[in-house]
């Protein structure tokens, strides 16, 4: 899985989120622009590790992170 990265623009407003040198998605103007940023580039991370639990987790954690991934594949 290729990594997902913050890049800053010349532009304040905007921030872009970059995979394999192009530009997958941009955030733009508001105060809580730098959190969605931080969120959207961890997801491939916290998808792996949802997966992750679904090897090892209790039968409660498996349940928890079988939705996230499917909310996370369009599948819910």
């Amino acid at each position: 899985m290729t990594e997902w990265k913050i890049e800053r623009t010349p532009y304040e407003s905007e921030i872009d989120i970059v995979s394999d040198g192009r530009v997958i998605a941009v955030v733009e103007a508001g105060e809580d622009k730098e959190d969605i940023a931080r969120l959207i580039v961890s997801a491939p991370d916290m998808l792996k590790a949802l997966e992750t639990i679904m090897d090892i987790g209790d039968k409660a954690c498996r349940d928890i992170a079988r939705v996230a991934i499917q909310k996370a594949r369009g599948e819910e």
